[in-house]
């Protein structure tokens, strides 16, 4: 039985992106086709990998259908048993954006919340970091333990190797204990105010934690793990803090904790008792030696790709380029005359619940054949028949003459022309790349067109966008359902219709 059965994931899928909105077609963005499989896919798999049990999305009644649809087609070895929704009633909602706060409220009075839970957003992108957090927060026994993403405070290289610094108005302040990441202080960054009046901490802590520093150049990234009983204060009256009127997760609720980790009243609350008196912690004085462990607040510092948030529309376009780093494979449904393809289907089941296994297209050195033995012809004809590559149903080898593709992934039943070139992209499902095209460095969702001789380069193209014959794209992110014109050029452009 795995550890992690001990905890119970939340998936906060509505998040709110005024930048991504217009290109979601309604959706919520855990539906949204990354490296051609939606981003609640890569989720799942890191969760099934763990071995987490226990699922809970929260998502509104408008994008619960699709939502669910789509889950439900996800290739795997999760029950469906084990994931379950909670609904938001929208017009319960003030203005769009579900605040995480209420919504924990919400959980905790309707009993949601079973156990110790992780909580993330549904825009994050994980990675195998997160086996490395959760044990870190069984091994300091947290109480609550919050991500951070940390920005490198150098300036990258203009390669475009480095890292990519964005003016980000979400920065955190806040002090850390560097032996065991214990976080002290939590502040957001504020313009114009001085460090001494927005930040300020106490010199019992100081003295207490000696090898502690101030790191600024750190944002929370949306994930946090928590021990039920924190979650339950959010329903109980504090003495000194109403958490009736309280909003916001990130900038009142969490830094007030941090602030009252050794606050007596606060431990009172979480029904922590002293194992040697058996009474409630009343004094600090009285549990001076066994105080640090019954409550404390981590901070897990990542710097590394972990999490990517999908925020933006180039953090969409990151994301996908960051699926072709690994080595690729053709699909039996196609014809493998070209390397470093890779096709996949959304939803599809094969018989038995698992995926179909790709067929390597690296070509080697053919092997000097050996005189079968006698009886040895009609187990080579049956053992051969799984691993070879089935015709194309969609396109033929005459398709695919004179057609380049290097380090892509291509959807099923694509077409392509004569002369077309397609390096370091994501091909969607249905696309059609006609005769002498070109597609660079971009992103291609379902049912796109690219007519004759036409260029895409380092762009995102959504649903069903078709451009015309020698038009010539270039850094652009394009709405669905668009057309451009041909023998147009369009650079550095956001088109939404």
């Amino acid at each position: 039985m795995s550890s992690y059965q001990q905890f119970q994931v939340i998936i906060q899928t509505e998040t709110d992106h005024p930048e991504l909105d217009p290109f979601l077609n309604r959706n919520s963005l855990p539906t949204i086709l990354i490296g051609n499989k939606p981003l609640i896919y890569y989720q799942l798999e890191y969760l099934e990998k763990y071995g987490f049990t226990d699922i809970l999305m929260i998502t509104k009644e408008s994008h619960f259908s699709k939502l669910k649809d789509v889950v439900d087609k996800y290739v795997g070895n999760l029950n469906p048993d084990d994931i379950n929704y909670y609904i938001i009633e929208e017009d319960k909602l003030e203005g769009d954006e579900v605040e995480t706060l209420p919504l924990m409220k919400q959980l905790v009075q309707n009993n949601k919340i079973r156990k110790d839970f992780i909580y993330f957003s549904g825009d994050l992108f994980l990675d195998e970091t997160l086996n490395d957090i959760i044990d870190s927060h069984i091994l300091k026994r947290s109480s609550l333990t919050v991500v951070f993403q940390e920005f490198p405070l150098e300036a990258p290289k203009k390669d475009g190797k480095g890292p990519i610094i964005e003016e980000r108005d979400d920065y955190n302040i806040m002090c850390v204990d560097k032996t065991e990441n214990r976080l002290l202080k939590l502040s957001k960054f504020q313009q114009d105010i001085t460090i001494d009046k927005m930040f300020r901490v106490s010199k019992h802590s100081v003295a207490k934690f000696p090898h502690s520093v101030i790191l600024a150049n750190c944002i929370q990234n949306g994930m946090i793990v928590v021990k039920k009983e924190v979650a339950n204060l959010l329903v109980n009256k504090l003495p000194g803090f109403s958490f009736e009127d309280c909003t916001d997760f990130e900038d009142e609720f969490l830094p007030y904790l941090v602030d009252n980790q050794f606050n007596p009243q606060l431990i009172d609350a979480l029904d922590i008792y002293v194992a040697e008196d058996e009474v409630l912690i009343d004094t600090l004085s009285s549990v001076k030696r066994d105080l640090k462990d019954k409550f404390s607040v981590h901070a897990y510092i990542v710097n590394k790709s972990f999490s990517k948030k999908v925020k933006t529309l180039n953090d969409l376009f990151q994301a996908n380029m960051a699926c072709l780093v690994k080595p690729v494979a053709l699909p039996q449904c196609f014809v493998p005359t070209q390397n470093n393809l890779e096709a996949l289907e959304i939803g599809e089941k094969p018989k038995g619940g698992q995926p179909t296994p790709a067929v390597q297209t690296e070509e080697k050195a053919p092997k000097k054949e050996k005189k079968p033995k006698k009886g040895a012809e009609e187990n080579k004809e049956e053992t051969s028949k799984p691993e070879a590559a089935a015709p194309a149903k969609t396109q033929d080898a005459g398709q695919m003459k004179d057609v380049t593709i290097n380090n892509s992934r291509i959807g099923k039943t694509s077409h392509f022309g004569e002369k077309v070139k397609v390096e370091r992209s994501i091909i969607g499902l249905g696309c059609t790349i006609k005769k002498g095209a070109k597609v660079v460095n971009s992103v291609l969702m379902k049912g796109v067109v690219v007519e004759e001789d036409a260029i895409v380069e380092g762009s995102i193209l959504f649903d069903k966008v078709s451009v015309g014959t020698k038009t010539k794209v270039k850094a652009c992110f394009v709405k669905g359902h668009i057309h451009l014109q041909e023998k147009e050029s369009y650079e550095k452009d956001t088109i939404t219709e």
